[in-house]
């Protein structure tokens, strides 16, 4: 079990270093070679709508040959994605940078199940803390992508060009690490560990708890996306240096996955419909903060609480999904929560360059009020005044 959560929690911390080098640099760069400024978000886009068009298919994929063999072309993909990536940059060709981005989101895709990978690796009563331990290798990430682009930026002609020869080794690294993983199969699609087939389709997803935790992390996905994508071209646009547009990123990520360490326990003790509420209020709070000024201080703390935000609608949203299905079932209801999560993200991104450029930044923070408000009065539903909001678990997965 530990020895599979902690190249799991390495895999994700390189997942998260190529995330966040490009999470940082993608717009610039688009807003550099894109043939318009609205498309400046374009080719991270492509990224979610790969994310989005295979997350389904691994998931059965996975549930039928096992999670190993999918998670290790994932890792392969990425070493192809960046590859393709560094020649972009160096050849100065949008089209070319935003097809890397959209092999990339092969590696994004598959890297969405390594919380759940850990899961089956933990026993019942440790799974969440599995989660939240393999999501906080992310720590790691938050300081060597962001580095990793601000020291980067101007090693070598084109500018990022040096940062994203350095990616392709993070990408090998990976495949590296996915070799040694030793998981337990999973269970087979007809019937599961409690002898219980899969039930119809519309009696899982009907669920009001596997609705809220869908809605969850489709949320927390979406907010987080409006703002962190716009974060650095309005940082640009502000007038600030590069190096806070690094520093931000930066924090955001420590943010996102620094509570990691204890989301798990904070779950078992409070409750998971009660870390759920916290991270819409957080989610609020970054709101405010963002709305407040454009300063350098203001863009920390919107992205430092929107990361909080994510952490807790994401790992609560995870967590409650575990209690809606059936070990049967499992491929499928994460196969259908990880699609619907990044629909959204993929909608979110495709507005967030039109919404900044058009609007400016104060657009894009009250583009994400209403998910906000959905997610948190329906988690209080869920919390007070549901019929089950006093019964056990029905279904755990085992």
């Amino acid at each position: 079990m530990y020895l599979n959560i902690t190249l799991l929690a390495l895999m994700q911390a390189l997942l998260m270093t190529n995330s966040s080098m490009l999470i940082a640099t993608t717009a610039l760069i688009g807003e550099m070679l894109a043939p318009r400024p609205s498309l400046a978000t374009l080719p991270m886009s492509m990224q979610y709508l790969a994310t989005l068009l295979l997350i389904f298919p691994i998931s059965v994929a996975m549930q039928k040959w096992g999670r190993k063999p999918i998670l290790l072309l994932g890792t392969v993909s990425g070493v192809l994605g960046t590859a393709i990536l560094a020649y972009a940059v160096i050849s100065g060709s949008f089209w070319l940078f935003a097809l890397g981005s959209l092999i990339i989101g092969l590696l994004v895709a598959s890297g969405q199940f390594y919380r759940f990978a850990a899961a089956d690796a933990a026993t019942a009563d440790k799974r969440s803390r599995a989660i939240s331990l393999t999501l906080a290798g992310g720590i790691i990430a938050a300081f060597l992508g962001s580095n990793l682009a601000r020291f980067t930026k101007d090693m070598m002609e084109p500018v990022y060009s040096a940062g994203f020869m350095i990616l392709i080794l993070v990408a090998i690294l990976s495949v590296i690490l996915a070799g040694f993983l030793k998981l337990p199969p999973m269970q087979p699609t007809a019937i599961g560990a409690d002898h219980l087939p899969p039930r119809p389709i519309n009696q899982l997803i009907l669920q009001p708890k596997f609705i809220i935790a869908v809605l969850s992390g489709m949320i927390g996905g979406g907010s987080m996306i409006l703002l962190m994508g716009a974060s650095p071209l309005a940082i640009g646009h502000a007038h600030h240096e590069f190096s806070t547009v690094t520093s931000v990123i930066q924090w955001h990520i420590v943010a996102m996955f620094l509570p990691s360490f204890f989301t798990g326990d904070l779950i078992r003790r409070f409750g998971v419909t009660t870390i759920i509420l916290l991270g819409g209020i957080l989610g609020f709070a970054a709101i405010s903060i963002g709305l407040s000024s454009q300063s350098a201080a203001a863009f920390h703390g919107a992205m430092i609480f929107i990361g909080l935000s994510w952490n807790f609608l994401y790992i609560g949203g995870s967590a409650l999904l575990t209690e809606t299905y059936h070990p049967s079932e499992k491929g499928r209801a994460q196969g259908i929560n990880d699609s619907l999560i990044y629909g959204l993200i993929f909608i979110a991104s495709l507005l967030t360059a039109k919404l900044e450029h058009g609007f400016g930044w104060y657009s894009v923070v009250y583009a994400a009020v209403p998910g906000m408000t959905i997610v948190t009065l329906a988690i209080i539903w869920l919390k007070w005044f549901s019929p089950a909001k006093n019964a056990a678990l029905q279904q755990r997965a085992k």
